[in-house]
């Protein structure tokens, strides 16, 4: 018995042909921003060093 609420998950596939897992649309959200936290300080860290090597 399914509750009336609304539904956060994306189902990619068919089910006659595959069945991908679920994924919940938050959780995707955090991982999608943890990513591009950790790219910003990538790319503020490298200009860091281009700055300190040029001046």
């Amino acid at each position: 018995m399914e509750s009336p609420g609304s539904s956060t998950f994306i189902y990619i596939g068919d089910d006659a042909v595959f069945r991908w897992p679920a994924f919940n649309v938050a959780d995707a959200a955090i991982v999608i921003g943890a990513f591009l936290l950790l790219l910003y300080y990538y790319r503020e860290e490298k200009q860091r060093k281009a700055d300190r090597s040029a001046g």
